[in-house]
């Protein structure tokens, strides 16, 4: 089955968001000067700046607190230390702080290792034309993802706006592949009430930049693309499919993030990775599978890599990656590590 190659889209939304975040951090570091030289400006951000922040805050946290036990490991070698947390890239505010026993490990590591490495992120933000999304996925699938789009726009408006400033619904039909799948998964997530900037790896990008730990990837941009956007058309087709039933993604998200809040590794496994290891080979979920092994050994051999280094190291790693016969966990132990699930306190 050969591969449909079109020009090469900038990086999906979760990581322009990323670019993002550093962005904002770098802004932080301006405004600790401007505070610390100007005593002025410091009653004038307590008194309009602050005082709304600290409202909106204690609203966030108006929903009832989530105790979590998710899938932590600690792998090891003789030397050092690797600690693995299965991540998910939406959460709900209810689940922070996360338990004091995973930001322990986080604080006594002196690099963070994220699945892309950030330094290699292009700075374009290219998407897929109208032209090439049609030649991927059809006319019709296209029609039928705006029209999802437009029914749940309402409920989503501000944050789509937020994150597609570029995109209203007077354009929405010259929208590209990767913006009409971003906004289907913004409106999954919206109705399941799960949200993105509360995904797990997304704090820790934040708590990374924030801490200046050692930040480093187990993928470069590049390498991701090839796994993961150079797919045949018949794979653009069936993903895009998946969101436009926008009911059932949502459901999915919050399965995904029932079982990731109770570390649930046997469910985890079963919705995940089971589908694509079942399916036929010639499908393209097959191929999904093919890559998903590629990305766990990339991942098993960071980590490895990592353990030669005499420092411990915090890696923020997809859950699915983690889990099953064929996750990164298991392969580790067949090469002889030592892997220890931590048993979280609650």
């Amino acid at each position: 089955m050969t591969c449909h190659h079109v020009k090469k889209p900038g990086p999906p939304g979760f990581l322009r968001r990323r670019m993002a975040w550093q962005r904002q951090f770098d802004s932080f570091e301006g405004w600790f000067k401007l505070i610390h030289n100007n005593k002025k400006c410091v009653v004038f951000i307590c008194t309009v700046l602050l005082l709304p922040g600290l409202l909106l805050l204690t609203s966030c946290q108006m929903e009832a607190k989530i105790s979590v036990n998710p899938l932590l490991y600690k792998v090891s070698d003789d030397n050092s230390s690797v600690y693995i947390l299965g991540s998910i890239h939406v959460g709900r505010t209810s689940i922070y702080p996360l338990p004091p026993d995973i930001m322990s490990v986080y604080e006594k590591c002196e690099t963070a290792m994220f699945e892309v490495d950030l330094n290699t992120l292009p700075d374009q933000n290219d998407d897929f034309s109208i032209e090439e999304t049609v030649s991927l996925v059809g006319a019709e699938t296209v029609e039928r993802a705006v029209t999802a789009i437009k029914e749940e726009y309402p409920n989503m408006r501000r944050r789509a706006q937020k994150l597609y400033p570029s995109v209203n619904m007077e354009n929405i039909t010259q929208a590209g592949y990767q913006t009409l799948q971003g906004l289907l998964s913004l409106a999954a997530s919206t109705k399941s009430q799960l949200i993105a900037e509360c995904g797990i790896d997304q704090m820790f990008i934040s708590y990374a930049l924030r801490d200046k730990k050692n930040i480093i990837g187990v993928e470069s941009w590049e390498e991701q693309y090839a796994l993961t956007y150079n797919l045949p058309p018949e794979a653009y087709m069936a993903a895009l499919n998946e969101y436009i039933a926008v009911e059932e993604m949502a459901k999915r998200f919050q399965d995904e993030f029932d079982m990731w809040c109770k570390g649930d590794a046997a469910g985890i496994e079963q919705m995940e990775v089971s589908p694509l290891r079942q399916a036929n080979e010639d499908s393209w979920q097959h191929i999904q599978y093919e890559f998903f092994l590629i990305r766990n050994k990339h991942m098993a051999d960071k980590v490895i890599q990592q353990l030669k280094k005499d420092e411990t190291t915090f890696a923020l790693l997809g859950v699915a990656h983690m889990v099953g016969e064929d996750g990164v966990i298991t392969l580790l132990k067949e090469m002889g590590y030592t892997v220890d699930l931590v048993s979280l306190a609650q």
